[in-house]
This record gives C-alpha cells, structure tokens and sequence, in this order.
C-alpha cells in the first residue's frame, strides 16, 4: 500500500487520515473532527436537553411557525410573579408527518387560550417541547407519539 508492510493498526489510522509523518497538531486536529461528527450529528434530534416530567403551560397562542424541522407555536403566558412571557413550544417532528395526520396549522387560532402539555427544556430558557396541545374548544392535537395527554387527538 505505502511501499512497506503495515500492521492493522496503522492501516485503520491511515485510513482516518492519521498517517504517519503527520504532525501531532495535524493528527489532534483530525481526531477532534472525528469525535465531533456524532455529537454533532446527534445533537439535532436528541431530546435530552428536556426533562422527563410532563408539564402542562397555558396561555394565548401568538405565532404559529410551520416550517421545518420542527414547527413551533409561540405563547404568551403569565409567570409566577403575574408578568407576561413569551415561550417557545417547539413540536416533535417535522412538518410532512404532521401534514400527513392531519395537523396543520389551520388548526391553530392566533390569540385563542390554549394549554401545551410537554417537557421543559433544561438548558434554554422559556423553551418547551409539546407533546399536545389542547386547543380552546377542547379538542386535542397530537404532536408526539406519546399518549393523548388531555383527551382525544384530531386525526
């Protein structure tokens, strides 16, 4: 391959880019590339940064965004101290899999009263993952593949 046997350690790290005559600044930078791939790869869809317990927030809706990756409805709600916040509730999945259960953000009525069910984010402040969200006429919307947490979804 090079001009001279190779045991199988140094094929594997030829094959990372680690060969030999590489400068150690060289084989470190390439090794931190490496490791970085699957944090980095794994950081999107990882719902690790959302606690376990299911909350439920209420307020009025502002915005709905129904973009992907994820859309997201905007609240304005009351915090303990009666002053009025914005939060995030970002949903679970992308826009074509909610189109295809029929959520759609005509569902959705800007300045209605509505209660997100879901899990606090741990490192992002006023950030919420929604698991349902029940709309003022009672009706619920599904935005995970967790259980209906108020009553019945829209299909």
């Amino acid at each position: 391959m090079f001009g001279r046997r190779h045991n199988n350690r140094q094929r594997l790290l030829c094959r990372c880019g680690l060969r030999p005559g590489r400068s150690t600044a060289q084989k470190i930078g390439i090794t931190i590339a490496f490791l970085s791939v699957p944090l980095a790869a794994s950081g999107h869809h990882s719902r690790i940064e959302f606690s376990d317990e299911v909350l439920e927030l209420e307020g009025e809706l502002l915005e709905v965004v129904w973009l992907n990756p994820h859309p997201a409805l905007f609240l304005q709600v009351l915090n303990e101290s009666g002053e009025e916040e914005t939060w995030r509730v970002e949903a679970h999945t992308g826009v074509r899999v909610y189109n295809r259960m029929g959520v759609t953000p005509d569902l959705f009525t800007i300045g209605e009263t509505v209660k997100v069910a879901g899990n606090l984010s741990t490192r992002r402040e006023k950030y919420f993952l929604g698991l349902s969200v029940l709309l003022a006429d009672n009706r619920e919307v599904k935005l995970s593949r967790d259980d209906p947490h108020f009553g019945t979804r829209i299909q």
